[in-house]
């Protein structure tokens, strides 16, 4: 009955239960190749569930090449997992997220957009350290000085 045990919690997963990936795991003889089959099969899916699932599964197995693709097709989300993929994507890491922050910025148009951009900014600082945050905040201030509630938020910044 191992077979249509697996069979059923592998159904289980793809519906969204993530507790059954360690079930799947425990009774898959190769776990490598299930771990790669499981990807590609959670990838080539449409929808939200399925891609909650993929993420839950790389993050679980700490699989930063695949964490670094996700983030490279959705450059929005390295707000959440820069600090996983710095040791070892620093360069790329530190890219993505100055375009996430530009294309923040552009997007702004109140203080609380402007208050968001600066607190991107300062996650970032963490990341690249204070050296590269004060290129980003003057391109920012000669780009919008226009917009003097931006210029406040950034004045703000430290």
């Amino acid at each position: 009955m191992r077979y249509e045990q697996r069979d059923l919690a592998k159904e289980l997963l793809l519906q969204g239960c993530f507790e059954y990936y360690k079930e799947l795991k425990e009774i898959t003889e190769n776990e490598t190749s299930f771990y790669n089959d499981l990807k590609q099969e959670l990838k080539n899916y449409n929808g939200y569930q399925a891609k909650r699932i993929f993420l839950q599964i790389i993050l679980e197995e700490n699989d930063l090449d695949e964490i670094m693709e996700y983030v490279r097709e959705n450059p929005i989300s390295i707000d959440s997992y820069a600090e996983i993929l710095i040791g070892k994507f620093k360069d790329e890491v530190i890219e993505i997220y100055k375009k996430y922050i530009m294309f923040e910025a552009s997007r702004a148009t109140n203080r609380s957009h402007y208050k968001n951009v600066c607190r991107i900014i300062k996650k970032y600082k963490k990341i690249s350290g204070k050296q590269s945050q004060i290129p980003i905040v003057n391109e920012l201030i000669a780009l919008y000085r226009k917009k003097p509630a931006f210029l406040d938020e950034l004045s703000r910044i430290k």
